[in-house]
C-alpha cells in the first residue's frame, strides 16, 4: 500500500498518479461525486473503489473488483449413487 497526501489541485496529481495498479482512492475535503465523475471522465480504469478517508481497509464481498466469496471458495460436486443405503 502506498499513500499520498496532496494539497493543491488534486485533479492534476491524480491524473499523474493513476495507473492500472491504483485500486482504491480515499478522499477528504472534496465531494465524492466530483471525484467519481473525474475518474470516469478521465478513464482512470485501475480505480475499483472510492471511499472516505479511514475506510480504505473496509472489506465487502466484492473488493477491488474481485468477488472474494467466489475467488476464495470452491465447489465440491458429487454424483448421486444408487438409492440403496
Amino acid at each position: 500500500m502506498v499513500c499520498f497526501e496532496y494539497r493543491g489541485d488534486w485533479r492534476k496529481a491524480l491524473s499523474r498518479l493513476a495507473s492500472g495498479r491504483l485500486q482504491t482512492i480515499t478522499y477528504h475535503g472534496i465531494e465524492e461525486q466530483e471525484l467519481v465523475d473525474f475518474v470516469i471522465k478521465n478513464h482512470l480504469f485501475g480505480v475499483h473503489r472510492i471511499v472516505p478517508a479511514g475506510r480504505a481497509a473496509d472489506m465487502d464481498p466484492v473488493w477491488d473488483g474481485q468477488d472474494f466469496i467466489a475467488v476464495l471458495s470452491r465447489q465440491i460436486g458429487r454424483e448421486a449413487q444408487d438409492a440403496f443405503v
